[in-house]
Formats: C-alpha cells, sequence, structure tokens
C-alpha cells in the first residue's frame, strides 16, 4: 500500500530545520515533508550521501542558530546494532550533544518554535507479554544495568529534561521499530535480515519465540510533525503507532505469501537490538488519538510490504 500523504485537514508551510539528514528516519520522512510544504534545511556530516532535492544542505550544524526555524527535527542516531557494539557510549554522548544543541537553539535563538525529537518505546523497560500502557511503570537495577538499559536510559533522560522545560515546545515521537525503503540492509535488525536474505534468495532463519513489533509508516511519522506542529503549546511525549502491530509469525506468513521467502524456525542467539529484550514491543496506540485528536492511517503490515517492494523493485538497479 502506498500511503497518500495528508497533513490531516490542516496546511503549514514550516521552515523547518533536519538534524542528521542522512539518517534513515530524515531519509523517510523527508519526501512527506516537502510534500506538506515545508522549507527544509537538512544538516548532514556527509552531504555526498544526500540525493539531490529542493532543500537547502549544511555540514556546520554551528550554523543552525544563525538562522529562523519553525521546527527543529532531530534525526541523528547513535547508529545501528552492528555499529554500537563496539562503542555503546555513543548512547549517551552523541544524542546529549545534538540533543543539548537544538534545546539551545529553542533556548536563545527562537522560544517559539517546535523541537521534535525520536525517542524510544524502550523508555518502557523490558516487558512480556503486553504491550506498553500510560501507567505503565519502568523498575531496573542500579547495580546489574545491561546493554539495553543504556539506551533506555538515555532516552528518559532526555524526555526528563524536556518535561522541565515546560515553556519550550518540544514534541518527544517515541518509535518502537521502524522500517522504509531507505533502511541500511546491513543494520543487524530482524527485518533488515529477513530482507537481505530474500533478496539474496536465502532460506531465513529465525528462533521460535512470535515477537510482537509495530512499524509505523514515514506518511503516518510526518502527519504526527505536522498535527504537533499546529499545537500553540505542547510539551509532552507521545508513542509514534501505527494503525496496528504485528507478529513475527504475521510477517513470516505475509513474506511467504507476496516475495515467496524462504524460512525456518531454528534457536539463535539473541540479537544486538535494544528491544530485543522484549517479546511484545507495542506502542500505546490511544495516545496519540486523546492528546493530539490524531490516528495513523496504515497498518505495521501495509508499511512493510510496501516499502519491501520498492526495495524488491530496485534490487540491482544501483
Amino acid at each position: 500500500m502506498a500511503a497518500a500523504f495528508c497533513t490531516g485537514g490542516f496546511a503549514l508551510t514550516l521552515k523547518t530545520a533536519i538534524l542528521g539528514g542522512t539518517s534513515h528516519i530524515a531519509r523517510a520522512i523527508t519526501p512527506y515533508l516537502l510534500e506538506a510544504g515545508a522549507e527544509l534545511t537538512l544538516f548532514a556530516r556527509s552531504p555526498e550521501k544526500l540525493p539531490s532535492g529542493p532543500w537547502k544542505v549544511k555540514t556546520d550544524f554551528a550554523l543552525l542558530s544563525k538562522d529562523s526555524f519553525d521546527l527543529v527535527i532531530n534525526c541523528i542516531g547513535a547508529g545501528t546494532p552492528k555499529e554500537l557494539a563496539s562503542d555503546y557510549n555513543r548512547w549517551f554522548s552523541v544524542l546529549e550533544r545534538f540533543d543539548n544543541l537544538a534545546l539551545d537553539y529553542l533556548k536563545n535563538v527562537n522560544p517559539a518554535a517546535l523541537y521534535v525529537m525520536f525517542s524510544s518505546g524502550a523508555v518502557y523497560g523490558r516487558r512480556s507479554g503486553h504491550p506498553a500502557a500510560e501507567d505503565t511503570s519502568w523498575e531496573f537495577f542500579p547495580n546489574r544495568i545491561k546493554i539495553p538499559d543504556y539506551y533506555a536510559i538515555s532516552k528518559i533522560y532526555s524526555e526528563a529534561k524536556h518535561r522541565s522545560l515546560p515553556h519550550l515546545r518540544i514534541a518527544d515521537l517515541r518509535i518502537f521499530s521502524f522500517f522504509s525503503r531507505h533502511i541500511v540492509l546491513d543494520s543487524g535488525y530482524f527485518m533488515t535480515d529477513l530482507v537481505t536474505a530474500l533478496l539474496n534468495k536465502r532460506t531465513f532463519s529465525t528462533s521460535p519465540v512470535n515477537i510482537i513489533r509495530d512499524f509505523p509508516h514515514p506518511a503516518d511519522l510526518a502527519r504526527l510533525i505536522f498535527r504537533c506542529a499546529a499545537e500553540p503549546e505542547i510539551n509532552t511525549a507521545i508513542d509514534a503507532a501505527s494503525k496496528q502491530g504485528i507478529s513475527k509469525t504475521e510477517i513470516l506468513h505475509a513474506f511467504a505469501e507476496n516475495f515467496g521467502l524462504n524460512y525456518n524456525i531454528t534457536e539463535l542467539s539473541g540479537g544486538l537490538s535494544p528491544n530485543g529484550s522484549s517479546d511484545v514491543y507495542l506502542p500505546t496506540v490511544e495516545m496519540a488519538e486523546k492528546k493530539l485528536d490524531w490516528k495513523a492511517e496504515v497498518t505495521s503490515l501495509e508499511t512493510l510490504l510496501s516499502e519491501t517492494k520498492v526495495i524488491w523493485d530496485n534490487y540491482g538497479k544501483a
């Protein structure tokens, strides 16, 4: 299913800065932001990795403070699971640096701007058997902090810092899982491993654990950003949910039916993804509706199939 973009009944022309223009999420949402009329400036450390497009590109992030923006979107990531395996401190050092850059912009340059940070469902902690809820609590053990805790702590710290600045317009959008045609296929996630096996005509091996995940469509994510931008006063965290989550069993069956995926179930060691410790990793789907009167339009299954179809059609053309 190809999602047609609609801002949800309102139009906004926003001068928008995207920090981390070459990141997966930035690449995925940029076309939909443009379609809605946003004027984009992409801040990127490696501009040669950007496709050509109707936007400005800046390599010096300090120049953020030299311009006037209505919207600052922080797409900076610390790296893929494989990249982080040798330096998990990046979850703290990299994310903190660019979060403070955006906050300083709001504090010192334009307090009326909206700052959107992509947080994570990891803030709900390690759960088993049930999705997140608005009253979900998180328990961790200070004397037994493990690798998945690093990521969760870095994100909950940022969210707490943002809530301590109630006079600023900040929306922390929690992503639980994300997949698009722009993803790096050797990232080490479940879906990238699956698609890589599919493209290379290999049998995909996976464990018998039937995990449940949620993949918002990039168009829905862009709509949610614009919905936040329409709020004159906003300082909150919101679960960025799809219309409906999906189980691993459903993914395997759908990809076997639609793409001829061959797979087998076998015992495997755990992955490196920070959400790997939760079998049910689902957002609170009602949160955006309650806070913003907003609903997603695309299911996780539709997202996975439509974005994979683009990868499938383009495979070998690059």
